[in-house]
């Protein structure tokens, strides 16, 4: 070969590494503007998760503050109503109760009616044994007594 085609070869091969140089280096500055773009991207996006999970960690917060708070809402009504029923049971008993000295008032008047008419029947015949039944009966008169009266 010679000097003149050697050179011409080594002039192509030159050429060639020079393009394939300049080639190389456009594909590697559009594969590092497709990274940069990529990394701008994906920090965006970053963001925006951030974003949305410290506002869903902030709703989340408030969920609970305000489930808290309807708990001790229901724990004070279920107390309440708890009273209420001790109240209600209260007043049943308290009227079972009325009932029972009605009756044992009512008991008590039925007894002391059999009493008075006992004592009056004692004091009318020992009377009539000392005089006679009509001086008796203005004597001691039958006394009236109501339940109602008392």
């Amino acid at each position: 070969m010679s000097l003149q085609e050697h050179y011409s070869r080594s002039q192509a091969m030159l050429w060639a590494s020079e393009t394939s140089k300049a080639g190389i280096e456009d594909e590697v500055r559009r594969l590092h503007e497709a990274h940069h773009a990529a990394q701008e991207a994906l920090n965006s996006e970053l963001r925006d998760a951030r974003q949305v999970q410290q506002a869903t960690q902030s709703a989340l917060e408030n969920e609970t503050g305000r489930l808290q708070e309807t708990e001790k809402e229901l724990k004070t009504a279920m107390a309440a109503a708890r009273k209420v029923g001790d109240m209600l049971s209260s007043l049943v008993h308290a009227e079972e109760l009325n009932e029972d000295i009605g009756d044992t008032f009512r008991n008590y008047l039925d007894i002391a009616e059999i009493v008075i008419d006992n004592e009056f029947k004692r004091r009318r015949i020992r009377t009539w044994r000392d005089s006679s039944r009509k001086e008796a009966e203005r004597a001691w008169p039958r006394p009236q007594i109501h339940s109602a009266t008392l």
